[in-house]
């Protein structure tokens, strides 16, 4: 009766689980498939394609006729540029915040993490203007200071919180041996902080990959355009290729899953010793 017991409560939840991530995974499967039918495949309402209903011809239409390659290399120079700069500037604040005692240190980390409840619309306006003054509208610096800036909060918060996680007894070794400041930033807190160093540069990477709204402001032409603005331009076209469209979602997604296939062990080490202080 026990085991009986057992075996309907453990399929009570996997079904559980099925339905909860068959519901968030229906739309991300669903444009898979998509990109793989044919434009009359696509409005026959067949959830499950034929064989003869698949074809790579959305994929080479987007490959071979339109400017994909352009906004992939855009997005992917904006992207590293964001990643590199909240890295440069976001860890050696952390450090000073986690290992000093700063006058206002407290405010300062409250300050930082409100600013992420607040929408990033709003200082759309005020940004727009300073980006044209200094003359980097449609530039590929204009846009990696918008992301960076969208980044950088949360980078700087959760750099500090890993590393307050690693004891402070290093840092004082590594100074009472005779390192400088700087020496104990690069040597000790930057390897001991690796796993959150890549929970930020994830994070950098996909917040200016997946960003729209600033792009479509401080970018004017197809230049410096990344590849939400592509996918938008598709769906904006007077004619509308449905196949098209879904390759291309497949192809702007694909690199961010592979990214993150890579560095997940990383991720879930950051994330989880950030989230616990020592």
């Amino acid at each position: 009766m026990t085991r009986r017991l057992s075996v309907l409560r453990v399929a009570r939840v996997y079904t559980l689980l099925l339905f909860y991530y068959g519901f968030f995974l229906f739309p991300m499967v669903w444009i898979v498939v998509t990109s793989f039918k044919t434009t009359g495949a696509i409005f026959s309402g067949r959830l499950i394609p034929r064989l003869s209903d698949l074809t790579f011809t959305g994929y080479q239409q987007v490959w071979q006729f339109s400017p994909f390659l352009t906004f992939f290399r855009n997005s992917t120079i904006t992207a590293l540029g964001v990643t590199a700069l909240a890295l440069v500037i976001s860890s050696p604040g952390a450090f000073g915040l986690s290992k000093y005692q700063v006058r206002g240190r407290r405010g300062l980390v409250v300050a930082i993490l409100a600013s992420q409840m607040l929408p990033p619309v709003l200082i759309l306006v005020p940004f727009y203007t300073l980006v044209v003054t200094l003359g980097l509208s449609d530039t590929y610096v204009g846009i990696v200071l918008a992301h960076t800036v969208l980044a950088l909060p949360f980078c700087m918060w959760m750099l500090k919180g890993y590393m307050d996680a690693v004891p402070s007894a290093l840092a004082e070794a590594a100074q009472v041996d005779g390192c400088t400041k700087l020496g104990t930033f690069l040597r000790v807190m930057l390897p001991a902080s690796a796993p959150g160093l890549a929970v930020v540069a994830f994070f950098a990477f996909t917040v200016s990959w997946g960003d729209y709204l600033f792009v479509s402001i401080i970018s004017g032409s197809n230049r410096t355009a990344t590849l939400p603005l592509y996918l938008f331009q598709l769906s904006n076209s007077l004619q509308l290729r449905w196949d098209m469209i879904a390759a291309g979602t497949v192809l702007t997604v694909l690199p961010v899953v592979i990214l993150f296939a890579l560095v997940q062990r990383w991720l879930a080490e950051g994330l989880l010793t950030g989230a616990v202080k020592g």
